[in-house]
């Protein structure tokens, strides 16, 4: 169902194209888009038109968009229509086919499955998991396409979500999360596998906000970057106000394969309230001299070693229905 509506209940004091550009202009967003340039990933959503009116579908939390992606709202600029489905239990769905801006409510105390394992240039997505529902979402990127990813997920009373992620990366490789635990027994864990090829990039934007208490979220990413590859993590939980009973865990780890590969890191704690459990960690290093010492006194080979290792590394992080295709891809882009 496609819905195109001139919302009464949202009014702009300036145009939208203008709110977002004037949101980006803030220092928290230029800091967001520090590695990657935003033109360019503007660049890749299609179809730009003038489009006299702006139209944007109720179920989207504007108010929210602006302060924390605003540009997510740019293919509603460009006339582009949003698609509303709603998940009920058992339900699986593909979205090789996606085509335009996406909202999918899960019902309440359903139990569903998204994957996606081709990508086109851009995509924008929201799903609402409503209360008691479980949402797996898998998403693997191992095309080498061009990709500008804008994935916002609401998560309500004691519903649970699983996020996997595969990358190899590409000349231009956006992925904007944005995850909101609004109601107490919310949970999320995120699992990010990625090897990037020679010369590729990869700029991962995660924010998991808890606005409830006894909400909890569990995030490990873990990265291999070959010659000359771009790598770029910027991960933040942000703990609001009143909500005691946190558990909140981040963990970034990279693996640079080549004196070439530049890899750039930031976790970030924002909290503010008491009684929480929180941690968060980065680390950057080569594989163990020790460790590819022992493999090749027993015969492997310094190339197989290697490959052993890192996939070793990287299967740590990799999960969920789409992860024996992409380890199967990482071996051959790490012989």
């Amino acid at each position: 169902m496609a819905s195109r509506i001139d919302p009464a209940w949202w009014s702009f004091e300036k145009s939208l194209s203008d709110t977002i550009e004037q949101e980006l202009a803030k220092p928290k967003h230029r800091e967001r888009w520090k590695y990657t340039r935003s033109t360019k990933a503007l660049e890749l959503v299609p179809n730009p038109v003038d489009h006299g009116t702006v139209s944007v579908a109720p179920g989207i939390d504007l108010d929210a968009q602006l302060v924390n992606a605003p540009e997510a709202l740019t293919p509603f600029l460009h006339g582009q229509e949003l698609t509303t489905k709603v998940m009920r239990d058992g339900e699986s769905l593909a979205l090789e086919d996606l085509s335009g801006p996406l909202l999918i409510n899960v019902a309440a105390n359903a139990t569903v499955s998204i994957t996606r394992s081709e990508v086109q240039s851009s995509s924008f997505i929201w799903i609402d998991v409503q209360d008691g529902a479980q949402a797996q979402i898998s998403f693997n990127s191992l095309d080498h396409t061009a990709l500008w990813d804008n994935l916002n997920i609401v998560i309500r009373k004691d519903a649970e979500v699983s996020l996997d992620l595969h990358h190899l990366g590409s000349p231009l490789c956006r992925q904007d999360i944005q995850v909101r635990c609004v109601a107490s027994g919310a949970n999320v864990t995120i699992s990010s596998a990625a090897s990037v090829l020679p010369g590729m990039h990869l700029d991962q934007q995660v924010t998991v906000q808890h606005q409830a208490p006894n909400t909890s979220s569990q995030q490990r990413f873990h990265t291999t970057g070959s010659d000359k590859s771009k790598i770029t993590f910027n991960g933040r939980i942000h703990i609001h106000k009143d909500c005691p009973g946190v558990s909140a865990h981040l963990s970034n780890k990279n693996l640079a394969l080549s004196d070439s590969a530049v890899i750039n890191t930031k976790p970030e704690l924002e909290i503010y309230t008491d009684d929480v459990a929180c941690s968060h960690g980065a680390t950057v290093g080569a594989l163990a001299s020790a460790e590819l010492f022992y493999c090749t006194s027993r015969g492997i080979t310094p190339e197989r070693a290697k490959q052993m290792l890192s996939l070793a590394f990287l299967n740590i992080a990799s999960t969920g229905p789409l992860s024996d295709a992409a380890i199967e891809q990482f071996k051959r882009a790490l012989a």
